[in-house]
């Protein structure tokens, strides 16, 4: 079984709203640029009032234009050509931010691809990273979401390949980490001539001494007096895994970040 692992985006919001009889009926709602609208933005609100309206009209949109329609679309399904991968054969997993303009525009994909007889397609929402306050948050929710699911795969045998298309995002930048620790295919649609470059995937793996010193903060309850880690750890080590984020000062102790907890239990 091969599974394809993609972000949804909203180009399908934004090509579609080119369309003059969805281009009338977003004006008439006040949401002509539905596809950038912020998590907060109250139109989020008159997409959750006219959601089952405004699915009809992408599902529409969709099958007009195929996989013309959306940037994810695109990528995907020249993948599944490139790698002959058929639909009985292959599982789609789409992961968008949670905002009411993302999920409409994951649901309406995934509506699309089943109709293309790709029936194993699943949606998860993750937490938007849109600060530096969340980023950590965020982190997490994607482990937690996304990467266990990447983990549980390739130990029960799955062919993983994953979409890095969306870009120089910090999302995708940590799943195509975690996507090379697990051997995993990575693929990009490249504009210049539209069409699918396999990447080049060398695999990866964590430092021994930085699994090592992990495990020990582990088995000291992950936070540990400062006054104390100093006693096991150098400065420079402290300071060292600081940079890298994983772990974190405050209050006179250093911990290990949540995300990095969850990263050393997997890997």
């Amino acid at each position: 079984m091969k599974v394809h692992l993609s972000a949804v985006g909203t180009s399908v919001l934004r090509n579609s709203s080119k369309d003059p009889k969805i281009k009338d009926r977003l004006s008439s709602l006040g949401l002509e640029n539905w596809d950038s609208l912020s998590l907060d933005d109250k139109k989020q609100r008159i997409i959750v009032e006219y959601r089952n309206e405004l699915l009809e009209y992408l599902k529409n949109y969709i099958r007009e234009n195929g996989e013309k329609a959306s940037a994810e679309l695109s990528a995907l399904l020249k993948a599944f050509r490139k790698f002959n991968h058929k639909p009985e054969d292959t599982k789609i997993f789409l992961y968008y931010t949670n905002s009411p303009n993302s999920e409409l525009a994951g649901e309406a994909i995934r509506y699309y691809l089943n109709e293309l007889g790709y029936k194993d397609v699943v949606l998860a929402e993750i937490t938007k990273i849109n600060s530096e306050s969340n980023f950590y948050e965020g982190m997490v929710d994607l482990f937690d979401k996304v990467i266990t699911k990447l983990i549980y795969w390739k130990n029960n045998g799955y062919e993983i390949f994953i979409n890095t298309t969306s870009g120089f995002k910090s999302e995708t930048i940590f799943i195509s980490i975690a996507g090379l620790m697990l051997e995993s295919t990575l693929y990009y649609l490249h504009e210049s001539f539209n069409d699918i470059i396999i990447l080049p995937s060398p695999p990866i793996s964590i430092k021994p001494n930085y699994v090592k010193i992990i495990k020990r903060l582990k088995e000291e309850g992950y936070v540990v007096p400062l006054s104390r880690a100093e006693k096991i750890l150098s400065s420079d080590i402290i300071r060292g895994l600081e940079e890298l984020a994983i772990i974190e000062r405050r209050e006179g102790a250093i911990r290990l970040r949540d995300w990095s907890k969850k990263f050393i239990d997997n890997f």
